[in-house]
């Protein structure tokens, strides 16, 4: 009787997450599922395992004790990117000026990209939604399973500094940075990845 139960349950569950899909892929607003805006992102996030890393993962990695991806972009061709796992080199470095990047927008003046990511959102929506994009663009180079591509996080934000949307972009990167919480961020960088700390150093005795 119990195993007859939970074959029940188990089917209700299922029908209701397909009545679920159906609605959605007819109305992507049918589902909450902030970030998603599109019949084409949804079947993404439903039918594949979503990875992301948020902006606190590409600043972080200060010490031993904490997990981060920060040495794996601080200089340009860094080997510790490819070491991470990254595919080809790092798009940018620390230093490399936001508005150089991508398409200018004049309020971010000088800032570079790991300043963005340090400061935070703050009160304006286009650094919340900039912070996201150095974040998102990472993503997508590193190769990881990424709803968005560089072309079109480039295109995105060229779009933005047009139109203004900036609270949309980032709600949307914000969700894929965060693998709409289904995922994961697939990068093993504990102590910021570097290197040299992949190699243990050998002692030759005198005489030996």
């Amino acid at each position: 009787m119990k195993s007859k139960l939970m074959i029940s349950l188990g089917v209700v569950v299922l029908l209701l997450a397909v009545s679920a899909y159906t609605a959605a892929a007819a109305d992507p607003q049918a589902l909450a599922m902030p970030g998603v805006k599109s019949v084409h992102r949804l079947n993404f996030v439903l039918a594949e395992n979503p990875e992301g890393c948020t902006p606190g993962f590409w600043q972080g990695g200060e010490n031993i004790a904490v997990a981060g991806g920060k040495y794996l972009w601080n200089k340009d061709y860094d080997l510790d990117w490819l070491a991470s796992g990254g595919a080809g080199w790092n798009p940018f470095n620390w230093t490399t000026p936001f508005n150089d990047f991508f398409a200018s927008y004049e309020p971010l003046g000088e800032v570079d990209m790991m300043t963005l990511l340090i400061v935070g959102g703050g009160p304006n929506d286009y650094q919340k939604a900039a912070r996201d994009l150095v974040a998102a663009y990472l993503n997508a180079s590193w190769g990881m399973n990424y709803p968005y591509t560089t072309g079109e996080l480039t295109a995105m934000w060229a779009d933005m500094v047009v139109s203004g949307g900036f609270m949309s972009l980032h709600l949307e990167l914000d969700a894929a940075n965060n693998a709409y919480g289904m995922g994961k961020c697939p990068i093993d960088a504990n102590n910021g990845g570097k290197v040299y700390q992949l190699f243990l150093p050998i002692i030759l005795n005198d005489g030996d």
